[in-house]
């Protein structure tokens, strides 16, 4: 019996389709998906541009939309072309069908690096977010990086961000930016939500973490972190679903009596081309 839990990591940047296929797979997903996934281009030259298969951030896009539809199907069996996706005002993607036998079925996606994710749960909000543990950009000097970022943690988290190797303080600050992420994803703010209003206190192995909210410990989340490969790191946030804010607020079903009560842990699988393209 399907619980409603899944991690799910695909590599996107192995994936190499042919051009046929990627067509094909592009058929698979809504018109108004395909079309904005189609307009991608990534500058490379004067006047020359990566645009479908060869860029990145159209298959990671097309990648997630796929792995969305994947989810549908293997839960509620319905047919590919009656699964309706829409967005929050905030751009958060959700569910327009049915959810039989859930309260408050919801998922969301990440894509960074090499890595596409998905993650969902049956009744507690749910965010995830990945990164590769690199230097975005040009300038790889790493003082420079995190003064563009000053502003993003607490006193505290810069203390911890910044003892150690380079290499070390990377990862940290990573980890960090993950947690962040994963917690406004959940509740659906999307941008303009003062990152220093939430602060994180890592477990010793680094594989959980508390949050502090506006300075208060709150028992009302629960977060995880998983290290899928040597350079990536993804972080996934459980909360009440009475904590969705925005467009999200309208969605949900508000339950004040649902938290997260240890919840256990579930591991990421790795998908292949085949799952998703069938």
């Amino acid at each position: 019996m399907f619980n409603g839990r899944t991690r799910w990591v695909f590599n996107y940047a192995d994936w190499n389709p042919s051009e046929q296929s990627y067509q094909y797979a592009l058929q698979l997903i809504s018109q108004e998906e395909a079309t904005r996934i189609q307009k991608f281009k990534r500058p490379v030259a004067q006047g020359v541009y990566l645009v479908g298969k060869d860029n990145l951030s159209a298959r990671s896009s097309l990648v997630g939309r796929l792995m969305m539809r994947k989810l549908v199907q293997d839960i509620f069996c319905y047919e590919n072309s009656s699964i309706k996706f829409h967005r929050t005002k905030e751009g958060k993607p959700y569910m327009e069908n049915d959810a039989p036998g859930f309260n408050n079925f919801n998922f969301n996606v990440s894509h960074a690096g090499d890595l596409v994710v998905l993650a969902s749960e049956p009744e507690l909000l749910i965010g995830v977010d990945v990164m590769n543990v690199a230097i975005p950009g040009r300038d790889k000097n790493i003082d420079n990086f995190f003064h563009t970022l000053r502003d993003c943690f607490t006193s505290n988290e810069w203390n911890i961000i910044k003892s150690g190797s380079d290499d070390e303080k990377l990862r940290m600050f990573f980890i960090h930016w993950t947690l962040k992420e994963a917690y406004i994803k959940a509740i659906g703010i999307g941008l303009g939500f003062d990152l220093q209003r939430c602060e994180f206190q890592l477990s010793e192995d680094k594989s959980t973490a508390n949050i502090l909210i506006d300075g208060a410990l709150s028992l009302e989340w629960e977060f995880e972190i998983h290290y899928p490969m040597n350079d990536h790191i993804i972080a996934i946030a459980y909360g009440p679903p009475s904590r969705a804010v925005g467009g999200y607020a309208d969605i949900v079903v508000n339950n004040e009596d649902v938290v997260p009560n240890n919840e256990e842990r579930v591991e990421f699988d790795m998908l292949k081309e085949d799952d998703l393209i069938l």
